[in-house]
C-alpha cells in the first residue's frame, strides 16, 4: 500500500517513516487543541485533563551531528518561516534520506510543481491544516470526561457529526485540488486529484449525506427501526438497524415498554444494532482523517520548499534539481557553481561558487591554506547531498552524485567543559559509533578530525582509518591539516583518490576556491598572523620597546 500521497513510496521492504512522523504531528495537534480548549472553557463536553505537548522525538546521535555540522537548523528555519508545523515536519523529513534515484526524481517532480504553483500549494496546505485543526477541536469537544459512561447512541451521534464535518471539508478540498490540477504536471499532484475525485465523488457524497442525515436524527430524539430474529423464549438477537424515524413519527401498534425486562431487552437490541454502525462510521472518519493528516505533512514539506527557494533566490544563489545516480554508477560526482546556501540564509557572507569536474573518485582529500574555504566547501557538499536525497533542489548550477545509504559527518568539536572524555577520546567514540552504522555505500565527511593530538599520532590514526574505509568502498571527503597523513596518501597513488587544495595567491590572499592540487607542507598560518598583528601592532611594539629598556 502506498502510504505517501504526493511523494514516492519507500522502497519495497524499507521501513516507512511517515506513520511515526504522522503520529507525532497528530499528538501535537491534539495538544494544541487542548490549549485552545483551555482558553475556551465552554467548548463542549470535555472534562478530561489538558495534556502538555509531547516532546519533539529524539534524533539519533548521527542525525544530530549531521544537523549541527552542516548547520541544517538554518535550512529548517528558511523552510518554515514562522510556521511551527512546517518546521517540525522538515526537521523530521529532511534527514530521512531517500536511497532510490527513482523515488528522489518522483519527489523532485512534486516539488517542481510546487515551485511552479506556489500560491496553489500554499492555499492547499492552509486548507488541509484548517480541516485537521477543526477535526482536532471537534474530537476534543466531544471527548468524554474521566470515567464517564457514554451511551452507544451518543457515541454514534458524535461519530456521525465528525464524519459529516470531514466529508464537507473533504468535498471543498476536492474542488480546490481538481480546479488546480490543470497547473500540475507531477504524478504526485495528479494522483492526488484522482484519489480525491474518485474517493469523494458526487455520487458517494450524496449517498453519504442521505445516510448521515438519517443518523443525525438520533440527537433529536429519533427512534430506531430495528430488525431482529426471535430466538428461544421469543428473545430477539442479530439486531440490524433498518432506519431512524423522526421524533414526531408514530406507528400504529406500538407497545410501551413499562416492563423493566422488556426495556432492558430493547436497550440490548439498540446497542447491538448501533454498534456496527458506530464501527463503520468511526472507521470511515479515521481513514479520511489519516489521509488528510498525511497530506498536511507532505504539503507542509512542499510549502517549505517553496519558501526556501524564494529565500535562496532573493540572495542571488543558483538553484538546480540535482541528478541522482545509482550508488554503483561510474563518474558519479560532478558540480558547477556549488555554494553553501546556509551562509546566505544566515547573512554571514556571499558564498563563493566551486566547480568539480566529473570524477569517479571515492576519496577526496582537501588541504591548503587556513581560512581558505575548505570547511565551507565540505559543508556545501554535505548540504547538497542531504538536499538531493530528500528530493529538494540544491544551491548549484549543476550537481550530480551517487545516492548513499547513509550520510555521516565527523567534525572537530569545540572544547566542552561538560565532556566526560578528553577531546581525542570523544572524537574516537563518535567515530566508533559511525563505523558501526556505515556500509560500503555510505558517505563520510570529516573536517579536521584527529587534530586534537600530536601531528604524528593524528596522522597515524587518520591514515589507518581512511585506508581501511577506502578499501571497503565507502566514499570519503576529508579536510585535514595533517600533512603527514595527506602526503602519505598522495605518495601511495591509490586508485579512486582526488586531492584538492584551497587556492592561495602569491600575495597570500584567499579566493575561497577549491582546486585540484597536491598537499603542501604548510597551511600558510603566517598570512593570518601578519594580517592580525598588522591590524593592531601597538601592543607588540610596546613589548619590544620594553625589552630594550635597561
Amino acid at each position: 500500500m502506498n502510504t505517501w500521497l504526493l511523494f514516492a513510496p519507500p522502497p519495497h521492504g524499507a521501513e516507512d517513516p511517515l506513520p511515526g512522523l504522522q503520529k507525532v504531528m497528530q499528538a501535537r495537534l491534539a495538544s494544541q487543541a487542548c490549549s485552545r480548549a483551555a482558553a475556551r472553557p465552554a467548548l463542549g463536553m470535555n472534562l478530561g485533563v489538558v495534556r502538555a505537548a509531547p516532546p519533539i522525538p529524539e534524533l539519533s546521535p548521527e542525525t544530530a551531528d549531521r544537523i549541527a555540522d552542516l548547520r541544517l537548523e538554518a535550512l529548517f528555519d528558511g523552510m518554515a518561516g514562522q510556521d511551527a508545523f512546517v518546521r517540525e515536519t522538515v526537521r523530521l523529513l529532511v534527514p530521512l534520506a531517500l536511497t532510490e534515484p527513482d523515488a528522489i526524481r518522483y519527489r523532485q517532480a512534486t516539488i517542481r510543481d510546487g515551485l511552479r504553483c506556489p500560491e496553489a500549494v500554499l492555499a492547499l496546505y492552509q486548507e488541509v491544516a484548517a480541516v485537521v485543526e477543526a477535526v482536532s477541536d471537534y474530537r476534543l469537544a466531544h471527548q468524554p470526561g474521566y470515567a464517564e459512561a457514554v451511551p452507544v447512541s451518543v457515541k454514534t451521534d458524535h461519530a456521525v457529526g465528525l464524519l459529516a464535518l470531514l466529508l464537507a471539508k473533504g468535498a471543498r478540498l476536492r474542488e480546490r485540488v481538481v480546479d488546480a490540477a490543470s497547473g500540475f504536471q507531477s504524478a504526485g499532484f495528479r494522483d492526488l486529484a484522482r484519489q480525491l475525485a474518485e474517493g469523494l465523488s458526487e455520487a458517494f457524497l450524496r449517498d453519504a449525506e442521505a445516510h448521515l442525515d438519517a443518523l443525525s436524527l438520533l440527537s433529536r430524539g429519533g427512534r430506531l427501526v430495528i430488525g431482529a430474529t426471535l430466538g428461544t423464549g421469543c428473545k430477539p438477537h442479530d439486531g440490524v438497524l433498518r432506519g431512524v424515524l423522526p421524533p414526531q413519527a408514530r406507528e400504529r401498534g406500538g407497545i410501551p415498554l413499562g416492563n423493566i425486562a422488556l426495556a432492558r431487552s430493547a436497550d440490548e437490541m439498540r446497542v447491538a444494532a448501533l454498534t456496527p454502525v458506530l464501527r463503520l462510521v468511526t472507521r470511515l472518519a479515521d481513514e479520511l482523517f489519516r489521509f488528510l493528516s498525511r497530506l498536511q505533512v507532505e504539503l507542509a514539506f512542499v510549502a517549505g520548499a517553496c519558501r526556501l527557494a524564494d529565500a535562496l533566490r532573493a540572495s542571488g544563489l543558483p538553484l538546480c534539481f540535482p541528478d541522482p545516480m545509482a550508488s554503483e554508477a561510474a563518474g558519479a560526482f560532478e558540480t558547477k557553481g556549488l555554494v553553501d546556501g546556509v551562509l546566505a540564509l544566515t547573512g554571514q557572507a556571499r558564498p563563493v561558487p566551486n566547480d568539480l569536474a566529473p570524477t569517479a573518485a571515492s576519496l577526496f582529500l582537501i588541504t591548503g591554506a587556513n581560512q581558505g574555504g575548505k570547511s565551507t566547501f565540505l559543508r556545501s557538499v554535505g548540504l547538497a547531498q542531504v538536499m538531493l536525497q530528500c528530493g529538494l533542489f540544491v544551491t548549484a548550477s549543476t550537481y550530480r552524485s551517487r545516492v548513499y545509504d547513509g550520510i555521516y559527518t565527523h567534525f572537530a568539536r569545540e572544547e566542552d567543559p561538560g565532556m566526560t572524555h578528553g577531546r581525542l577520546e570523544e572524537e574516537l567514540v563518535r567515530m566508533d559509533r559511525i563505523l558501526n552504522r556505515m556500509t560500503p555505500r555510505s558517505l563520510l565527511l570529516l573536517n579536521e578530525s584527529f587534530a586534537t593530538t600530536t601531528e604524528r599520532d593524528g596522522a597515524r590514526i587518520a591514515s589507518g582509518l581512511l585506508l581501511a574505509l577506502h578499501e571497503a568502498g565507502a566514499t570519503l571527503m576529508v579536510v585535514t591539516h595533517l600533512y603527514e597523513c595527506a602526503a602519505g596518501l598522495h605518495a601511495a597513488r591509490l586508485p579512486g583518490t582526488l586531492f584538492l587544495r584551497a587556492e592561495r595567491s602569491a600575495s597570500g590572499s584567499r579566493s575561497f576556491r577549491i582546486l585540484p592540487g597536491e598537499p603542501l607542507s604548510t597551511s600558510h598560518a603566517n598570512d593570518l598572523y601578519e594580517a592580525v598583528m598588522q591590524r593592531d601592532s601597538a601592543p607588540l611594539h610596546e613589548m619590544r620597546m620594553a625589552r630594550c629598556v635597561p
